[in-house]
């Protein structure tokens, strides 16, 4: 806590604008408040603390904060660093503290006990009475029985019952509630409650003036006591599902004449069909009384303009027929936009915020509003409808001309003796099926008690309680002053506000905090980031990446798998191409299962939890302090930068309509699916098929806004089914608890999101849609895929990337050009070597012009992911060349095989030269994909799915992720693996050739090389493109590491020669360029370099 204090001068000093300086105080000041919760302050540094606060650069004011702060944690404390646990509180009479709402609440007769019980228990945490005695307890329940007249509460059970669900209600009211600043032992009056709770506790009514007085206590109130156990009544405590079923169906219900006289415990009751029918009776008048105006309020509803507003309150006066398209059409016709009654669509001002930013200002134009679109957008879909039903009605009366009268006759319905046949077929096989024996159930097998008792304890530890209890222990001690690294929130289900999902996740700025302290972290920051890239400040702040998906445990063809989880990853950008793509650097924040992240309103409201973490208490765009292994202060400033994920996710995280919809681009606002033909008939808008970049007219920040400002006044106003259209033409749904709609950070989320190549052209994707017609085009040429994976067969990749197969791409397909499926990393080996066999076999042949557009295209596709490659790794690509080369293949791409290959993919590839330019390098899943494997490793092995299920596997997760940065991070630098102590016969052949080399000669089989990826014994290497050689053995001496290499003879182009009388020879590892893809065969190779 001092370090964090002391540290706040050295970020302040750094900033020469004073108000950039006082708002950076007033962040550092909020989050320094929420650090000092979760601190654990003794006696002897109050003083130092104190000290340091007064030398701090913050304001009078700020420092009589923090002061009153910490004299309240130091009295909660004790002075001894430890908890003090508080008293019980006792409150006699609650009818005082009752507000005028409470006491209407609390007299209604339609309700249950449960209801009014509830209720009760969130005024005593309104009061601040959160930790009542047992007496306190019983007398509140005795508090509705007397004065509020519940029913039941008589019968001991029942009494009981009520004052455990008064508890469980209380304990959960209290979370909701902030802490009082001081602990009241005794409650008397409302005049003696301190200002913060008698302020909040009137605050939203006025009190009530009823009269009331102490109550005795009605009845038991643990389950000992006798009037349970003394066997007086045998009816146990009803449940919950009873206080809730069964108390709304009697609640209020009359007496009726003809009622038969029965009695339980004492009350009278009615017959089960007079119930049932005075039941549904007052049922149907409750729900008639009940209903109220469509679209009610809704919790943290932000309304973007007053057009909005005024749209909710005219909704009732638009019940009558007829009247809601009617104002839309006049809305969208260019009509009177001026609020009126009877609810027309309503006008709506530019947000205030930040200024329109064109990107490409030059090449696009700027989208249209959002009337514009929407009127435009369903005048063309009117006038389709409108061609359709003429085409259908020329087309009937075409065929009634032509029909013949003997083939009218012919048509005929099938006798229903047929559909009986069917029908008694079907019930004989289900008779049988039932008449099958059941399997029986396999034995439980129980592991003998002999084993487990004489194992040992360093054994035990092996077992999953043990290493749980250890892990528990670890992350305990890991809590700094952001608090433990786990943390949880709890969320309020959708449209259930009293049920809430309890929502994991690692504390970002407690993980930065912890990881910065590592040194492996630093050692890679100084040698990888630091020297090539400037530190973030204040106005260049560090680049936040974002990136989330759904992860599937288990059987992954399961229909119903509860285990599917939401994971979310979070990286910096300045750690740069090599840290990116480690499975190390990119930390986990949360993960939710998916049945459960619907409940709280999908991923999109998921996002928008997580991302308020690092711009709310802690804001870490005015800087959060992280300590180095060397006791130095590492200010961090970051912001927001880029959001990545595959289709389906980035559909998902901003509610946009996706690849199935019209307006499936979230960036582009004008380019419509060619299905659907509006571009056909509306000038305004462009074809999916296009590829001319100028026509696009690309989202901005405030475009979106505007959008989703037009639908939030709209909704409400008009019809549903009006208001879906409004959003198929927009592009967008709206989600009023969405990340597009938060006032944070949503605004900037749409010029953040990236698209990921990966999934583009190597998931499902561009790649494997061309392979299947190029196949075709080969086979017709006389090239069959028999005679390619032969081919390819023969070839050996470096033993880093040899794992998978590539002649799985030549797997069976169902027809000569339906696609392509294979992994990705599959196809990125499969690529070179196709490749390899169009050039030098395939182009030579006597093939058709048309098989040679083909192969055109297919190398274009082959430059186009040897590019990406490039960017993704650091390398410097051109964005206007990577573009050009885009728009060159897709051209290719339709001329040859027609618009049945193009795909909305297609059309997201032509952004990737934007997001280039945009955000200076492109950010591929692959590595996220990979960490995956992490969560399922785990996920697999919980098959309870308790409440808990989440918690668990995120701190499995995280223990991983500690220990991967504990160990050694990605580095480009040139080294040994894993390395050893080398055996004697390397030690005296490396003394023999290097007499100068003193030191310990380690080795390993495995080293990376110069350019920066790892060799292996075995593999091919290349010097340049004439000079390969053959890895024999690899080791460390002198300081340096050597590779000890057979050359091989460069005969013509990509012909070598393996069997050579040449000498093997040592040479410096960081001369090797690169490693091969090869085939050999009798001294012969063909080497790909």
């Amino acid at each position: 806590m001092l370090r964090q204090i002391e540290g706040v001068r050295a970020i302040t000093n750094s900033l020469a604008d004073e108000s950039t300086r006082q708002q950076v105080l007033c962040a550092q000041a909020h989050s320094l408040l929420q650090q000092l919760k979760a601190t654990v302050i003794t006696g002897d540094m109050v003083e130092q603390c104190t000290r340091a606060i007064q030398e701090s650069p913050f304001t009078d004011s700020q420092k009589d904060t923090f002061l009153t702060a910490l004299s309240e944690k130091v009295l909660q404390s004790g002075g001894d660093g430890k908890k003090v646990k508080k008293t019980t509180q006792e409150l006699e009479d609650i009818g005082p503290f009752l507000s005028e709402e409470d006491v209407q609440y609390l007299t209604k007769t339609e309700l249950n006990s449960l209801a009014k019980v509830t209720r009760l228990a969130e005024v005593y945490a309104r009061v601040g009475c959160t930790n009542p005695t047992e007496n306190t307890c019983g007398k509140a329940v005795s508090f509705l029985k007397e004065y509020m007249h519940v029913p039941g509460l008589t019968d001991p059970p029942t009494f009981l019952k009520s004052v455990q669900d008064f508890k469980v209600a209380l304990k959960s009211a209290a979370k909701k509630v902030p802490a009082p600043s001081m602990h009241i032992a005794k409650f008397t009056t409302p005049e003696a409650l301190p200002d913060e709770v008698a302020k909040r506790l009137f605050a939203e009514s006025k009190p009530s003036d009823m009269q009331s007085g102490p109550v005795a206590i009605y009845g038991p109130l643990r389950k000992s006591h006798k009037s349970i156990t003394g066997g007086t009544t045998s009816t146990a405590a009803p449940s919950s599902f009873q206080h809730g079923m069964m108390g709304g169906m009697m609640a209020g219900m009359p007496m009726m004449p003809s009622m038969m006289p029965m009695s339980v415990h004492g009350s009278p009751v009615m017959s089960m069909q007079q119930m049932m029918q005075t039941y549904a009776q007052q049922y149907a008048q409750q729900c008639l009384g009940q209903q109220g105006p469509r679209g009610g309020s809704l919790p943290n509803l932000v309304f973007f303009n007053q057009g909005g507003q005024q749209g909710h309150q005219n909704q009732e006066s638009f019940n009558q027929p007829g009247q809601q398209a009617t104002v839309l059409q006049k809305q969208l016709t260019g009509g009177d936009q001026q609020s009126a009654p009877g609810g027309e669509l309503v006008p709506f001002t530019q947000p205030q915020g930040e200024p329109r930013v064109q990107q490409n200002q030059s090449e696009t134009k700027p989208p249209m509003t959002a009337a514009a679109q929407a009127e435009a957008m369903l005048d063309a879909w009117n006038n389709r409808k409108q061609l359709e039903k003429d085409d259908k009605e020329d087309k009937e009366d075409d065929e009634t001309m032509m029909k013949k009268p003997a083939a009218a006759m012919k048509a005929k319905p099938k006798a229903k003796s047929t559909m009986k046949k069917v029908q008694a077929k079907a019930k004989a096989k289900a008779g049988k099926a039932a008449a099958s024996p059941k399997q029986k159930a396999a034995p439980k097998v129980e592991p003998p008690k002999h084993v487990l008792k004489k194992m040992p304890k360093h054994e035990r530890a092996k077992y999953r309680s043990s290493i749980k209890r250890s892990r528990e222990e670890d992350l305990a001690s890991l809590t700094g002053v952001f608090g433990p690294l786990v943390q949880q929130m709890e969320v309020p289900v959708e449209g259930k506000h009293d049920k809430n999902i309890v929502v994991p996740y690692i504390h970002p700025a407690s993980f930065l905090k912890h990881v910065f302290s590592l040194a492996p972290l630093w050692d890679f920051l100084r040698q990888e980031v630091l020297p090539h890239k400037e530190r973030p400040s204040y106005g260049r702040p560090g680049g936040l990446i974002f990136y989330a998906d759904e992860v599937t445990p288990g059987n992954t063809l399961k229909s119903n798998n509860s285990r599917k989880m939401q994971c979310i990853y979070w990286s910096i950008s300045e750690l740069g191409s090599r840290g990116l793509s480690s499975e190390a650097l990119w930390f986990p924040l949360t993960c939710l299962r998916s049945h459960l992240c619907s409940s709280i309103g999908a991923l999109t409201c998921l996002w928008r939890l997580m991302l308020r973490l690092f711009f709310t208490e802690h804001d870490m765009r005015k800087g959060i302090l992280v300590d180095t292994p060397e006791g130095d202060h590492f200010p961090m400033f970051l912001d927001l930068k880029i959001l990545v994920a595959d289709e389906a996710a980035i559909k998902q995280s901003i509610e946009g309509k996706g690849a199935s919809g019209t307006v499936f681009c979230c960036r582009c606002s004008n380019v419509v699916a060619a299905r659907s033909a509006v571009s056909d008939m509306r000038s305004e808008f462009v074809s999916s098929f296009c590829t001319d970049y100028s026509k696009f007219r690309l989202h901005t920040n405030a475009t979106t806004r505007d959008f989703l400002a037009f639908l939030d006044a709209q909704h409400g106003t008009i019809s549903k089914a009006h208001f879906e259209a409004l959003e198929k033409a927009l592009g967008f749904n709206l989600r009023v608890h969405g990340l597009l709609m938060d006032d944070i950070i949503g605004h900037k989320v749409p010029e953040a999101i990236m698209f990921d190549f990966f999934h583009i052209y190597l998931v499902h994707g561009i790649v494997g849609n061309e392979l299947g017609f190029f196949f075709g085009m080969l086979r017709d040429a006389g090239f069959g895929e028999d005679q390619l994976r032969d081919f390819v067969s023969s070839f050996r990749w470096p033993k880093q990337f040899a794992s998978p197969d590539a002649t799985r791409v030549f797997a069976k397909r169902e027809k000569k050009t339906s696609a392509v499926k294979a992994e990705a990393s599959e196809l990125l080996n499969a690529l070179p070597v196709l490749r390899f066999f169009v050039l030098k076999f395939v182009m030579k042949a006597a093939i058709s012009p048309d098989t040679v557009q083909a192969c055109m295209c297919f190398l274009l596709l082959c430059k186009v992911i040897d590019m990406l490659h490039d960017a993704v790794r650091g390398r410097a690509v051109d964005p206007k060349v990577l573009h050009d080369t885009i728009v060159k293949h897709s051209n290719c791409l339709l001329e040859t095989y027609g618009e049945d290959v193009w795909v909305p993919k297609n059309h997201m590839s032509l952004h990737l030269g934007e997001f280039l330019a945009k955000f200076g390098h492109l950010v591929w899943c692959f590595t996220h994909e990979r960490k995956h494997k992490v969560v399922k490793r785990f996920a697999n092995q919980k098959l309870d799915g308790s409440r808990g299920f989440e918690d668990s596997v995120l701190k499995d997760v995280l223990a991983v992720q500690l220990n991967c940065m504990s160990a050694e991070l990605p580095s480009s630098k040139v080294r040994l693996m894993n390395p050893k102590p080398a055996p004697k016969k390397l030690v005296a052949l490396v003394e023999q050739v290097m007499p100068l080399a003193t030191g310990t000669i380690l080795h390993d089989l495995r080293a990376m090389h110069g350019g920066g990826f790892v060799c292996t014994k075995g593999d091919v290497v290349a010097f340049d493109a004439t000079s390969v050689s053959q890895v024999q053995f690899q080791f460390q001496a002198a300081g340096q590491v050597w590779t000890c290499v057979t050359p091989w003879k460069h005969v013509h182009e990509h012909m070598f020669e393996s069997c050579t009388d040449l000498d093997p020879f040592i040479t410096a590892t960081d001369s090797i360029q690169s490693c091969c893809i090869y085939s050999e065969k009798d001294g012969k190779a063909i080497v790909l370099v």
